[in-house]
């Protein structure tokens, strides 16, 4: 058993790379989006800095996304939604 957990601790490496085995199934691809929609968000808010309350509105919305499977895809919905809700009252 040893050595198969030496192999797993090697293979860390591959994670998030094309070599993933998991990197084509649809919570990886929900987790890119969520990933590029708060860089995003981050490029936003320093742009944007006369609104400090609605900038941090804006920038913990990814704090909600917790959990596995469809747990996760739920908390995700309602992440987004609160997203869209921050983004509006800052750029409003």
């Amino acid at each position: 058993m040893l050595p198969v957990l030496k192999w797993l601790a090697k293979a860390r490496q591959i994670r998030g790379s094309w070599l993933d085995p998991f990197h084509f199934s649809p919570e990886k691809a929900v987790d890119r989006r969520l990933l590029a929609d708060y860089e995003a968000d981050l490029d936003l808010i320093a742009s944007v800095s006369n609104k400090p309350a609605a900038a941090l509105q804006l920038a913990n919305w990814p704090a909600e996304v917790r959990g596995f499977g469809p747990i996760r895809s739920q908390a995700a919905a309602k992440a987004s939604q609160a997203r869209e809700t921050a983004r509006a009252a800052l750029v409003a």
